[in-house]
């Protein structure tokens, strides 16, 4: 969405930034074309991929948050299907015992909020059965009872409940709010020979950012309406009347990341056997182009 929004706003012709947008199947495949400066600049998740990649050298650098589980907005959900539920097999958490449960890989966020959630009815995580499924996959999958559950995150998080194929169970801000679950990511070159261009697309993204929060935290109603056509233009989720209905993610409009967040996820990788070395975080995290947007834009009011 942080991308999308400038781009329909006009923010990104405004500053005089050319924008591309190349769509990768996901996150992982973008690391590598993007540490080599084929790429300029992605949007992906934390994982522990992206801390291995930093860990062996890969010169990339998170430069701001693209998406975060605040209290209250949280996009990722434990979904269970609705038989379950219903016959009385699932009625707490401590039901997950045995499940065969979606996750889209292994050592990415939703893993470690669905251990979490584990933990919390006392289970270990092999008590869960995880099966690694694209997200688009598992609401079919759990139509056809090949999955118990899954952790959705939005658009397919109410698909499956407006489907009636799940039952919302709990949502990833009850146990872990305020996870860092996407950052923007700049090449080597957007933050030396490519300087000046790394600070506009700063500027403008966080203007997109700051229409997305007017739109759906305050709630505007011409920047709501402004906004969910460029989402509907850019993403596959053209029914707009879903985007009244999605949880959406919290944008920080000040660009700020979350780093006790990531501290937390990389000793969790680590722990769990995902992250062989730890990267230093305070070398990782580049501030220089949010606060330069900063400088420009004001803080968000």
């Amino acid at each position: 969405a942080g991308f999308f929004v400038p781009m329909e706003r006009g923010y990104f012709a405004e500053q005089g930034v050319a924008i591309e947008f190349l769509p990768f199947r996901s996150a992982a495949d973008m690391i590598a074309p993007l540490g080599v400066g084929q790429l300029d600049i992605g949007g992906g998740a934390v994982s522990a991929g992206l801390f291995n990649a930093m860990a062996r050298g890969v010169d990339l650098r998170i430069v701001a948050d693209k998406g975060t589980i605040r209290t209250g907005q949280s996009y990722e959900a434990l979904i269970i299907r609705r038989d379950l539920v219903e016959s009385g097999r699932f009625k707490t958490l401590a039901d997950l015992k045995g499940l065969r449960i979606g996750l889209a890989a292994k050592g990415i966020s939703p893993h470690i909020d669905l251990v979490m959630f584990a933990q919390k009815a006392n289970l270990k995580a092999d008590d869960i059965e995880i099966t690694v499924i694209a997200f688009p996959d598992m609401v079919p999958a759990m139509a056809n009872k090949a999955l118990d559950g899954a952790l959705l995150i939005e658009p397919f998080r109410t698909q499956a409940l407006e489907q009636q194929i799940g039952v919302f169970i709990e949502s990833a801000d009850k146990i872990y709010p305020d996870h860092q679950v996407a950052v923007v990511l700049y090449a080597p070159h957007m933050r030396h020979e490519k300087l000046d261009a790394g600070r506009k697309f700063m500027v403008a993204y966080l203007q997109g950012v700051r229409d997305f929060n007017d739109a759906f935290i305050k709630k505007q109603s011409e920047k709501k309406r402004q906004v969910i056509e460029a989402l509907a233009k850019y993403t596959p989720v053209k029914d707009l009347a879903l985007y009244e209905k999605m949880v959406m993610p919290w944008l920080d409009p000040d660009g700020s990341v979350n780093r006790t967040s990531l501290r937390f996820d990389q000793e969790w990788y680590a722990q769990n056997g995902f992250v062989s070395t730890k990267v230093n975080l305070s070398l990782v995290v580049d501030d220089r182009f949010v606060l330069y947007a900063l400088q420009h834009l004001g803080r968000y009011r």
